[in-house]
């Protein structure tokens, strides 16, 4: 997946994962957040990435599309 991608479905919100968002942010020097695309979002924040001090787990409630996060140097924060 590449920043510009876009959801190839018309009129649908795609929720992606498997690519961790700081590939595509290059934010490497901060916690790890939701990617928000035109037509995507990237719910992958690295999680499983042992290495990565960032990462975190983050959760995407569908109702209202409110996040939260658990883990990454920010502990706490959402």
């Amino acid at each position: 997946m590449e920043p510009d991608n876009r959801s190839p479905f018309p009129d649908t919100i795609c929720i992606v994962g498997h690519t961790p968002t700081v590939f595509l942010t290059d934010g490497h020097d901060e916690d790890f957040s939701i990617w928000h695309g035109d037509g995507i979002l990237d719910i992958d924040c690295g999680c499983g990435s042992m290495k990565a001090a960032h990462r975190r787990l983050a959760c995407l409630r569908l109702d209202d599309m409110a996040e939260f996060y658990v883990g990454g140097v920010g502990e706490g924060t959402s």
